[in-house]
């Protein structure tokens, strides 16, 4: 080997002959760092030489009889960091070097988001809607791997699929409180999301999601973080003649878009308009979708009874905090979709009498909203993200189709002469209910709801790239913030 060659010809005297001024030089004529470590052993012509001591930079060998292993002869290693200042720590392109007190590298940090302006240390996240404090916790929480089938209820802040006590607080907001979950690192397959509040999870490290988290509405049962009452966006109701021989359908719930209006009974019953988009882009606040309007003749939030005729509810709002990155396998995914209308399926047979208006449809709930930050967010193909609206509902029983995981819009419900509208999903809008013609003239169809809101927020310069994933409705991206 050539440090041997070179080891005699310093033991021989040669060493004062040769050149003294310092090669830092590695692999392919890459510069050879001192500040980089992990940078390979270069050899004495300031090339690569994949038999010398890897992790190394080294100076000239030649000065003071150093060996081609970069260690002088009597034992101690080479102090490769000519700039290293000793008892020093200093961020520059993006690394934190720490400088022993003899002046040579002792650790060094990558920064995910670059270097403080005070050239000591890394920029940190600051993650939306005021989770700081939250995600400074994480540092200390457990690691944690939900199994499959998991169920978080923000309400009371019970966690399943897990024996690892995961500390958890609720951050105060408007229009809904925040029940944050604090991990160390995460891993978790499927996860069902119930409760009054929104979800946010903070990590230090990785989370990983090789499931779908479901925080959608089920029909009338909303999601978690859907506002109970929002007048901009919730669906306005139809109204109806006194006699009951016309009665309009209820409007589809707004929130990233607007949703479809209602059918009209007749002129003097019209149906309800859709609610109108509301909310931000940044999904900050952190806050889920609204729920539609109710056919002519009723008023107010979804029923909760099981067999009673209902508007569908908003869907739920998740927000994803890492240091690290976020990242989705194949079939993974978040989903927040609007809920569909339904009948009174207590009813099983309905004789609709000619004259009279029959088989009403109350509107849709719109999609909620789904907030992703982290330096990177990686999504598989076939992962998604889904913030689809509802469908309108019509007729005397059953319930309209819900929202499924892709951007395929939920058909409204069809009765014959009429239909709900469909709900809003990838680039298409929300569609109004249809009025009744034939025996049934006089009656509307509930409209579609609405489409969500998707934010991912990304290092500065960092890309979003879904590779063949869903993004329902498409994605703003934005950059995360620093402190």
């Amino acid at each position: 080997m050539r440090w041997m060659i070179f080891g005699i010809a310093c033991a021989l005297g040669v060493c004062a002959a040769c050149k003294s001024d310092v090669k830092y030089y590695c692999d392919e004529d890459t510069p050879c760092q001192p500040r980089y470590p992990d940078r390979p052993y270069c050899d004495l012509t300031g090339e690569y030489d994949p038999g010398g001591v890897s992790n190394t930079c080294v100076p000239n060998p030649f000065d003071a009889g150093i060996t081609d292993s970069g260690v002088e002869p009597d034992g101690p290693t080479v102090d490769a960091s000519a700039d290293c200042v000793p008892d020093s720590v200093t961020c520059s392109n993006g690394q934190v070097v720490t400088c022993s007190p003899q002046g040579t590298v002792q650790s060094t940090q990558d920064c995910a988001l670059g270097c403080r302006a005070d050239g000591k240390s890394c920029d940190d996240l600051a993650p939306s809607n005021g989770l700081g404090p939250q995600l400074d916790d994480a540092a200390n929480a457990p690691v944690v791997s939900l199994d499959p089938g998991a169920t978080i209820n923000t309400s009371d802040g019970t966690i399943t699929g897990t024996t690892v006590a995961i500390p958890t607080s609720v951050v105060t907001s408007n229009p809904v409180d925040i029940l944050v979950v604090k991990v160390k690192s995460l891993t978790a397959q499927d996860i069902r999301v119930t409760g009054s509040r929104a979800l946010a999870i903070v990590s230090d490290g990785d989370v990983v999601l090789s499931g779908i988290l479901d925080a959608s509405a089920d029909h009338q049962h909303a999601g978690p973080g859907a506002p109970v009452d929002d007048p901009t966006c919730q669906g306005k109701d139809g109204s109806k003649t006194s006699d009951n021989t016309a009665i309009g359908g209820g409007g589809g719930a707004g929130f990233g878009t607007a949703g479809g209006a209602g059918g009209s009974g007749s002129a003097l019953a019209p149906g309800g308009s859709g609610g109108a988009a509301t909310g931000s882009a940044t999904v900050s606040p952190l806050r889920g979708g609204c729920h539609g309007g109710w056919y002519g003749g009723s008023s107010g939030p979804p029923s909760l009874v099981e067999t009673d005729a209902s508007p569908g509810a908003g869907g739920g709002a998740v927000q994803i905090v890492s240091r690290t990155k976020i990242e989705f396998t194949a079939g993974a995914g978040i989903a927040v979709n609007g809920g569909s209308a339904k009948a009174d399926t207590s009813i099983l047979v309905v004789q609709c009498v000619l004259g009279r208006a029959c088989g009403p449809g109350a509107g849709a709930g719109s999609g909620g909203g789904i907030l992703l930050e982290a330096p990177v967010v990686a999504m598989a193909a076939s992962s998604a993200l889904v913030a689809n609206g509802g469908a309108g509902h019509c007729g005397t029983k059953g319930k309209a189709a819900s929202p499924t995981i892709d951007d395929t819009p939920a058909p409204g419900t069809s009765c014959g002469g009429f239909s709900g509208g469909s709900g809003a999903a990838g680039s298409s809008s929300a569609v109004a209910g249809t009025t009744a013609s034939s025996m049934m003239t006089g009656t509307g169809a509930g409209g579609g709801g609405g489409a969500g809101r998707i934010r991912v927020n990304l290092a500065p310069g960092a890309s979003f790239d879904p590779a063949g994933a869903v993004v329902s409705p498409p994605a703003s991206i934005g950059a995360v913030g620093t402190r």
